[in-house]
């Protein structure tokens, strides 16, 4: 559409206008809605993603991912492989600076162009040396010559020690360098001297032990660890660290009692025993032991259950005493210790114990003396030892009757312990010397086989007035068995022992 055209439209429009609104002609917004109606809005549809897009996207990310893995593998293999060639490479040669001529002379190969000749190839014969030229004129002040005769040297030597050498005599044989000190054999060195920590370590602390698991115990010592079997003749050495699974028991030098339960290290310093407590609890029966964690330490003589918290001890002592920085507990309490002492105290007892701690369900027993006759006892002044049994005949006179080697002192717990065998059966009457005797009677022991019988020191009257019990703190020298009315024909005894009990 030509412009001629365009404004034949437009008076057209203009026309039609007046026809319909007249005059003025106005052509603004309100006037055209009036005309045609208000605007319809028209919402374009919603944009329709292609189905392409998202798994473009996911193979992007797949993409990256794999890169990033086969970098990281890449990277990983090549410093494998740079590792593998830097061990496997042959060490570069030891290389020296050449050496260094004397003043005037020339090694093989310096700046003067000479090459070191072939070891197989004769040296060049050396020129005779001929009269000395006079030095040419170079216009420059001379000198003065020496007056008198030239000095004379010995044949064949034209000039004096310590001047340069003819440019045509052979270079000067060097030494070969000193070599490389680590392929000179040194002499043994003597061995470091250990300190003392190391020292003590062979400090046996602990003997033999008994473990709730097969190898269930592991011992650290010297950085390397083992995993044991229980068997006797084992040692424990000061600064073992001894980690269990399950429980395990240890009869520790001086005879006290070590049930552990976690993890702990064994200690020895200046003849005094203890146990540092990393984790976990432990039972020890102990006349003299010092248990630690972190900061905290006490002295325990006697019976208790311990366990380690974050830098503080839980401790609940059943019998004897514990003390901590000049504080005392005695039997029968529970307390927890920290840095300020103990706190938290209150009553405790063997049921409550056995209730929250399942490695103590099985009493431990503190053997604090055991005669298994192997030879004789102390002092033997009833039956006889023969094969590793004392026998004798069951006389109410003497019966059987031994000293024992060490005296045992009579505390609640303690129970003694044997194994016998009568021919017939018999009422028995066992008696223990003291400082007075104190007796207790079996009734209707069974005959013909061997059997174990385990009475309480409690349960021990003295003989003199049945109504006055043993009392706890005596010592306790001598056993003695015999029959109560009737003589046993034989009685045997395989072998006796006193047992502490915890309680």
């Amino acid at each position: 559409m030509n412009h001629e055209r365009e404004q034949l439209a437009e008076r057209y429009l203009e026309a039609r206008l007046r026809e319909q609104l007249g005059e003025p002609v106005d052509l603004s917004d309100a006037v055209l809605r009036r005309v045609y109606g208000a605007p319809r809005k028209i919402v374009p549809p919603p944009r329709r993603m292609p189905l392409w897009r998202p798994l473009a996207a996911a193979a992007a990310v797949l993409l990256m991912t794999g890169l990033a893995a086969w970098a990281i593998v890449w990277y990983a293999e090549s410093a494998d492989r740079r590792r593998a060639e830097s061990v496997a490479k042959p060490d570069k040669p030891d290389t020296y600076p050449a050496p260094v001529a004397p003043r005037g002379g020339r090694t093989a190969g310096d700046s003067t162009g000479h090459e070191p000749a072939a070891p197989d190839q004769p040296k060049p014969e050396a020129p005779q040396p001929g009269p000395r030229q006079p030095r040419e004129s170079t216009g420059l002040p001379q000198p003065p010559a020496p007056e008198g005769p030239p000095p004379q040297f010995p044949p064949g030597v034209t000039d004096p020690p310590g001047s340069f050498p003819d440019p045509a005599e052979p270079p000067p044989v060097i030494p070969d360098p000193a070599p490389r000190r680590d392929d000179v054999e040194q002499p043994p060195q003597p061995a470091p001297e250990r300190p003392a920590t190391e020292a003590r370590k062979a400090v046996v602390v602990a003997r033999d032990f008994r473990a709730s698991r097969k190898d269930g115990l592991r011992v650290t010592r010297a950085g390397a660890f083992e995993r044991l079997k229980a068997e006797p003749g084992f040692e424990f050495h000061a600064n073992d660290r001894l980690a269990v699974s399950g429980w395990a028991e240890l009869t520790l030098s001086g005879g006290a009692l070590l049930r552990l339960d976690g993890e702990a290290t064994l200690r020895e310093a200046e003849g005094a025993l203890g146990v540092e407590l990393h984790s976990g609890a432990c039972y020890a029966d102990t006349e003299s032991l010092e248990i630690s964690t972190g900061e905290v330490a006490l002295q325990l003589s006697g019976v208790a259950v311990i366990e380690a918290r974050l830098r503080e001890l839980d401790l609940h002592l059943l019998s004897g005493k514990a003390t901590s920085g000049g504080h005392e507990l005695f039997a029968g309490v529970r307390s927890r210790l920290g840095k300020d002492g103990f706190k938290r105290t209150r009553g405790t007892s063997w049921d409550e114990v056995r209730g929250e701690y399942r490695f103590v369900h099985d009493t431990p027993r503190r053997v604090l003396a055991r005669e298994d006759f192997e030879d004789s006892p102390g002092t033997l002044w009833g039956g006889e030892v023969k094969e590793g049994v004392l026998a004798g005949p069951g006389e109410p006179e003497r019966g059987i009757a031994f000293h024992l080697r060490q005296p045992v002192t009579a505390s609640a717990g303690t129970v003694v312990r044997f194994r016998l065998r009568i021919k017939q059966g018999s009422d028995l009457v066992i008696q223990l010397g003291a400082d007075e005797n104190h007796r207790r009677v079996l009734k209707g022991v069974r005959g013909g086989q061997w059997q174990e019988i385990e009475i309480p020191l409690a349960e021990f009257m003295r003989t003199l007035d049945r109504t006055q019990p043993m009392p706890m703190g005596v010592q306790v020298r001598r056993f003695q068995i015999h029959g109560e009315d009737g003589d046993p024909e034989h009685i045997e005894i395989d072998w006796v022992e006193f047992t502490r009990l915890p309680g």
